[in-house]
């Protein structure tokens, strides 16, 4: 396990075989997007066995149990920039 990457497992069960791979995983990974899957499989985050799965479109299988590796989410932050403002009115 790498750390900061959250591993899921999915196995294609036979009601999903032939379905857009990234449609088929945001069906049964209801919490994660299908644009984030689409980006996750083009990105080379989406594995079965060995192989890397890197085509969204491409046909499900099913009983291919295909591994999810998500990052862990970097939190934002703001910085702050000294801009120079003209103030045009006070009251």
């Amino acid at each position: 396990m790498v750390p900061g990457v959250s591993t899921i497992s999915v196995l294609i069960p036979p009601d999903f075989h032939g379905w857009r791979l990234d449609r088929a995983l945001a069906s049964l990974v209801p919490t994660m997007s299908r644009e984030r899957l689409k980006a996750l499989i083009s990105s080379g985050h989406v594995r079965f066995g060995a192989a890397l799965a890197r085509d969204p479109s491409a046909k499900a299988p099913a009983g291919r149990t295909f591994e999810i590796d998500v990052p862990d989410a970097i939190p934002a932050t703001a910085l702050a920039q000294d801009i120079a403002l003209e103030i045009v009115f006070e009251d």
